[in-house]
């Protein structure tokens, strides 16, 4: 059996008489509680199952819904083997619940397909970017995973036009004209481990001799 569903409790509660004087009853009513149609209220229990779930023989089952019945918490019709129970006031009840659960469901899908917009958003300028450097160089790379995450470093400093200036300079320096790959041109750190920013040094210059770098 599936569980995907609460149910509520009211505070009035604590103020029934079944709850305050009939464990049994209250029992039972717990049990159709839990097992009752989360749409309509309604289940379909035999004698034998409702005594096998609440440890109670089957003639004391029976005497606890009728006892429910009397106090208007559920109504019954009687078949041959089974009950037909319907909890009464559920939607009045347990409604709140399901429109709640249903809020939270589209909460969260319309948090999913943000965070998708925003990986999408993320790829278009990986690619933008990507592209930007292969026409410049003549290159032709095909993936954005190598870059990506340096990519998304330079960009809470820099704006995606001066990452792509500063490829266009490099074209045309002498030194990063034949050496420039994405992944050299955006890391962090050099290969002794000190802080680079190649993009700052590039973002302005046109033709300028540099020295080396790496």
């Amino acid at each position: 059996m599936e569980h995907k569903w609460w149910v509520k409790l009211h505070r009035k509660t604590l103020e029934n008489e079944v709850f305050l004087y009939d464990d049994t009853a209250w029992k039972i009513f717990t049990i159709c509680l839990l097992l009752a149609d989360h749409a309509t209220g309604k289940l379909t229990i035999g004698s034998n199952q409702l005594s096998k779930l609440s440890g109670k023989e089957r003639s004391v089952c029976h005497r606890a819904l009728k006892r429910l019945e009397k106090h208007e918490m559920v109504q019954l019709t009687a078949q041959r083997n089974f009950t037909r129970v319907l909890i009464c006031n559920w939607h009045k009840h347990q409604s709140d619940t399901q429109r709640v659960a249903q809020r939270r469901r589209n909460a969260d899908a319309t948090q999913t397909h943000t965070l998708q917009e925003k990986e999408k958003e993320k790829e278009d300028i990986y690619t933008e970017l990507r592209q930007h450097y292969n026409q410049t160089f003549k290159k032709k790379t095909t993936s954005n995973i190598p870059f990506s995450k340096l990519v998304d470093y330079w960009l809470t400093i820099y704006s995606l036009d001066d990452i792509k200036a500063a490829i266009t300079n490099a074209a045309a320096d002498p030194w990063w004209k034949d050496k420039l790959t994405l992944v050299m041109f955006l890391r962090t750190k050099d290969k002794q481990g000190q802080p680079v920013d190649h993009i700052c040094d590039l973002m302005e210059r046109k033709k300028t001799k540099v020295t080396k770098y790496l």
